[in-house]
């Protein structure tokens, strides 16, 4: 892994914040990624956060470098809005000027609102400034993130990009998405709305997994029936399951044989310990790192074709960038056929250099991210 251009540790004892923020490339004098929160944050997974960053942008063609933030600590603590006070304080000159963030696991866009009032600017607003694209993006009144392209934009654009990549994938393995078996780790804002694209292509979603447990049908879960009736944000609401619905432990979705794995949820759920599980020929990374790059080579030579997280998770991504560069202001639909149209494009480029050259998904996938940073940097 590369050397970061920045790497910074906050840390406030008397709110007990610590956080870490890494840009790993500035592109064009700005760089950007989520914040995440979670008691295992480290500065190393969020240096790798950075890195896959970096390869999202350039991948979905936006000019905008990487960089990931990550604060340590339980998401449902009472000091939570304390702690982003004091974040973005600490934080203030470097965020009002070159680094921008989102929501990620753990923090949502109403919750870094707090940390925005103390920077005293919002994540749009800095990045239509450096881009110089004031005039196409002022149309839009409402400049939160959540909003950009009306409401509910920021939780489904990402599952909508996961299954545009899902469905782009099995089709080129000489597949029909219609009934093919999905087991995924996660029922948050990604994972959900994959489950119900997917579903509403006629994939059958046979295993979700959330903090709770796992919940399996074999002839495919009712998805629209467990997202209207969910009540808690990540977690399936078992008491309005039928009881046909099987309960099983948190690490069962691997267990069942299902065409394709969605891993949606924590960096690492699938590693040494359970990668042996691993039935599927289709894996589609949801999460960030769900897997270490070791692991995706040993699911390589098992014959398991690995769309990598920064290819299949790139939706809010590709998504933001085509508002905030002016390229699709405001129009949802539009907005979200281009997201579609530019993730497939980035998995077909990598299944065909696979299968030409022989290489690992990851290779073919940062080659072709660097192949469109190179294009990017043509038209600047």
């Amino acid at each position: 892994m590369k050397e970061p251009v920045l790497s910074l540790k906050l840390a406030h004892p008397e709110t007990g914040l610590l956080a870490y923020i890494v840009v790993d490339e500035f592109v064009g004098g700005i760089a950007g990624g989520g914040m995440r929160m979670s008691p295992s944050v480290t500065e190393e997974e969020v240096r790798r956060l950075a890195e896959v960053m970096t390869y999202k942008w350039a991948a979905m063609g936006i000019p905008i470098g990487g960089a990931k933030m990550g604060m340590v600590g339980d998401p449902q603590n009472p000091k939570k809005p304390e702690m982003l006070r004091m974040f973005g304080k600490l934080a203030k000159p470097l965020l009002q000027s070159m680094v921008f963030t989102g929501p990620d696991m753990g923090i949502s866009s109403d919750e870094l609102g707090v940390a925005f009032e103390e920077i005293g600017i919002d994540t749009v607003s800095l990045v239509v400034r450096h881009l110089g694209t004031e005039d196409k993006v002022k149309a839009l009144g409402d400049t939160r993130l959540s909003n950009l392209a009306g409401e509910g934009f920021e939780d489904l654009i990402t599952g909508w990009g996961v299954a545009q990549a899902t469905e782009e994938a099995w089709n080129l393995m000489g597949n029909s998405i219609d009934d093919a078996t999905i087991s995924i780790q996660g029922f948050g804002a990604v994972g959900k709305s994959a489950a119900v694209f997917l579903h509403g292509v006629g994939a059958k979603v046979v295993c979700i997994s959330d903090a709770e447990g796992t919940v399996f049908k074999k002839d495919g879960l009712e998805i629209p029936a467990m997202v209207d009736n969910q009540v808690q944000v990540g977690l399936v609401n078992r008491m309005k399951l039928p009881k046909s619905v099987k309960r099983q432990t948190r690490d069962y979705w691997l267990t069942p044989k299902t065409d394709i794995l969605i891993p949606a949820a924590i960096p690492d759920a699938i590693d040494n310990s359970n990668m042996r599980r691993v039935k599927a020929s289709l894996i589609v990374e949801g999460a960030n790192i769900p897997a270490s790059y070791e692991i995706e080579e040993k699911l390589h030579k098992k014959g398991v074709f690995v769309v990598p997280d920064f290819i299949a998770n790139a939706g809010l991504v590709c998504g933001f960038g085509l508002i905030v560069t002016g390229t699709t202001v405001g129009d949802k639909r539009e907005v979200f056929h281009e997201t579609g149209n530019r993730i497939r494009k980035a998995v077909k480029s990598v299944y065909k250099s696979c299968k030409r050259r022989k290489i690992k998904p990851r290779q073919a996938a940062i080659e072709y991210s660097k192949r469109m940073k190179r294009k990017i940097k043509k038209q600047s």
